[in-house]
C-alpha cells in the first residue's frame, strides 16, 4: 500500500490541472442508475453486512465496521417512514436545517446496532468504520462531515487529517460539523481511510452517530507520451553504435 501525505501548499505546486475535477462520496444514488439504486439502498429491508460494497457516482468502496451488526445507511429525510419520535425512533440522525450548511443530507453511514434488524439505527458503541478504494482512480482526501454528537476523527494510516467536534451529549444530538484538512492524503486503489468515533476528544470510548460528505480531488493520470517508446530507442540505438565504435 502507497502512503503519500501532501501539504495543500505541496499539491497546489503540482499545477491547477491536478486538481480540476472533484468527487464527494455522500452515499446518494443517482435515481438514473439502478446500479447505485441498489448499493446504495438505505430502506428498513436494506442487507446490513460488513464487509459492504457501495458504488457512488461511479467509484466502488469497501466500507467494514467494528463491531455491531455491519455497515448500514440511514437516511436523514426518513423515507422509510416517521414514528413517534422521528425518523421510526431514531430521531438524533435528523439534520434538520443544518444539513444545507454543513453538506449533510440524505443517506448517511452508520454502524448498524446490534439486534436491532428492523430499521437503520446507529450503534451507541461504534469504534472505527474503514472505507477501501476499489477503483483504479487516484483521488486526494481533503475533507469529511460528521452527524449527531461525538468527536470524530479522519485518518488515512497512521496519519490525523482532522477532525469534528459536535459536543457530547443529548443536548448535541442532531448537530452536523465539517472539517476541511490542512494536509490532504492521495489515495489509490485499495488504500484504505479509516473514522474514528469517540465521546469527546477525551472519552475514547465509542460512540453513536454518522459520517457522510467525504471529499476529494480527482488526480487525473498522467499519460505517457507517444514519442516516448521512439525516444528510448533512440538513446539505446545511440548507445549501441557508440560501443561498436569503440570496439
Amino acid at each position: 500500500m502507497k502512503r503519500i501525505i501532501l501539504s495543500a501548499v505541496t499539491f497546489a505546486v503540482m499545477g491547477s490541472a491536478a486538481s480540476a475535477a472533484t468527487y464527494v462520496l455522500d452515499f446518494d444514488a443517482d435515481p438514473t442508475n439502478a446500479a447505485e439504486v441498489a448499493s446504495l439502498d438505505s430502506s428498513a429491508t436494506q442487507t446490513i453486512s460488513s464487509p459492504r460494497d457501495f458504488t457512488d457516482s461511479g467509484v466502488t468502496w469497501r466500507v467494514e465496521s467494528s463491531g455491531g451488526a455491519g455497515v448500514g445507511l440511514f437516511d436523514t429525510t426518513c423515507s422509510y417512514g416517521f414514528g413517534t419520535n422521528g425518523c421510526a425512533g431514531d430521531a438524533d440522525l435528523e439534520v434538520f436545517n443544518q444539513m444545507n450548511a454543513e453538506g449533510v443530507a440524505g443517506n448517511v453511514l452508520i454502524q448498524q446496532e446490534a439486534g436491532n434488524p428492523g430499521r437503520p439505527d446507529d450503534d451507541a458503541n461504534t469504534s472505527f468504520l474503514t472505507l477501501t478504494l476499489l477503483t483504479d482512480i487516484t483521488l486526494e482526501w481533503t475533507g469529511a462531515s460528521a452527524l449527531d454528537d461525538g468527536f470524530y476523527l479522519f485518518n488515512f494510516g497512521a496519519q490525523l487529517l482532522g477532525t469534528v467536534d459536535n459536543g457530547n451529549g443529548s443536548a448535541f444530538d442532531n448537530t452536523t460539523g465539517s472539517v476541511d484538512f490542512a494536509s490532504t492524503a492521495l489515495l489509490t486503489q485499495n488504500d484504505t481511510i479509516t473514522v474514528f468515533f469517540q465521546r469527546s476528544a477525551t472519552d475514547t470510548r465509542g460512540a453513536s452517530g454518522a459520517v457522510d460528505n467525504f471529499r476529494f480531488n480527482v488526480v487525473p493520470a498522467v499519460p505517457v507520451p507517444a514519442s516516448l517508446p521512439l525516444l528510448v530507442g533512440g538513446f539505446g540505438l545511440m548507445a549501441f553504435m557508440h560501443r561498436r565504435r569503440k570496439a
